[in-house]
């Protein structure tokens, strides 16, 4: 009997302990920043700037004769008030493509020379990847996600995922018009530095059909610097 109470006593006693234990909460995440405000003042932010330079890097993917061919590239561009605008890519095969917009007025050329009759979508691999229209993209956006911060060049930022609204970039020129066409997916993501609410860097996978039919896809980056500097214009 003294055994039964024994134990009768001693499961009280633990149920008591476990009872007294501090339970641990599962911490709240904080509210993360909403997407499409940030993207909305990253491009005013853009937009206020009277100037920039940005490097591009790209990976342009394409098939020929039945076979994947893959091609890098490298390159640099800037913007300028109030109409200012040259990107200058080089990658394999000693490739080479250049745009410079000043005004109305288009000049653009490759590895062979001048472009007769040069357009706005020109200057990057494949079609919808030009820097150019890269800038369209960014500048509306449809949907967005927050992904979270980001270290970008020692700058804190927020990292983004978003999804232009091609129609609208469409109706930038007849060229956009014309090439968007041929577009059939484009997915952007873009680091937004939290002081200054600009775009550090945008990066877009461009999925198109080539001339011939056949899928092409390119995944060019912009990294963006010197922020209302002269840019040599």
């Amino acid at each position: 009997m003294k055994s039964k109470i024994a134990w009768g006593a001693l499961i009280g006693v633990l149920f008591f302990a476990l009872g007294c234990q501090k339970t641990e909460e599962t911490p709240i995440p904080s509210a993360t920043p909403e997407a499409s405000a940030l993207l909305a003042r990253a491009g005013q932010g853009l937009e206020a700037a009277s100037s920039y330079r940005f490097t591009i890097s790209a990976t342009y993917y394409w098939t020929f004769e039945g076979k994947e061919q893959v091609w890098t590239f490298t390159g640099e561009g800037a913007a300028a008030k109030p109409d200012k605008f040259r990107s200058l890519m080089e990658g394999t095969a000693d490739t080479t493509l250049g745009i410079e917009l000043v005004g109305g007025t288009i000049k653009a050329w490759d590895s062979r020379g001048d472009i007769a009759n040069p357009s706005t979508t020109f200057g990057g691999p494949g079609v919808g990847a030009a820097p150019y229209t890269v800038i369209a993209y960014f500048k509306n956006p449809d949907q967005s996600m927050y992904l979270g911060e980001a270290t970008v060049d020692n700058l804190h930022t927020h990292h983004l995922s978003f999804i232009p609204q091609l129609a609208r970039v469409a109706q930038l020129d007849t060229y956009h018009a014309n090439d968007l066409k041929r577009v059939t997916s484009v997915k952007g993501e873009v680091w937004i530095d939290e002081t200054e609410a600009r775009p550090r860097r945008i990066s877009v996978e461009v999925t198109s059909l080539a001339s011939d039919g056949s899928a092409q896809r390119v995944i060019i980056t912009l990294d963006f610097v010197d922020f209302n500097k002269p840019v040599g214009f």
